[in-house]
């Protein structure tokens, strides 16, 4: 196709070294069709990728329901805490004077809450934090 359009077009200067033109058409066009093969493939693969990330595991669904359900078992003082620092992306000096405490206080609640949630989550302690 390519010579022939190119005849079409009179690219082609010689008529009788039609030949040479075409051998050296011929490594042109198969690199071509091997860059075109290549991104093809990239495409194939990142998408893939992608997708197979978007695709969540039945057990991620279960953790993520077992989080929830920790997060929903522990005291309103100290899921208040986590909300403000992680959520909203608080200081603890910000949650602190939002709850009327230190930010000391504010650090020592973050820390047991999480130790909390963590055990309720990995079920060492129990099913539920106290």
């Amino acid at each position: 196709m390519v010579v022939i359009e190119a005849l079409r077009a009179g690219r082609v200067q010689d008529l009788e070294r039609i030949d040479r033109y075409v051998l050296g058409t011929c490594p042109n066009v198969a690199h071509a069709m091997r860059r075109s093969l290549k991104r093809r493939e990239d495409t194939m693969r990142r998408l893939s990728a992608e997708l197979g990330s978007a695709v969540i595991a039945p057990w991620a669904r279960l953790e993520g329901r077992r989080v929830e359900d920790c997060l929903g078992g522990l005291a309103p003082r100290d899921s208040r805490v986590l909300q403000l620092l992680f959520q909203e992306e608080r200081t603890a000096a910000e949650v602190a004077s939002a709850l009327g405490t230190t930010a000391g206080n504010v650090r020592v609640i973050r820390h047991r809450a999480i130790t909390r949630l963590r055990e309720c989550v990995e079920g060492v302690v129990g099913s539920r934090p106290s």
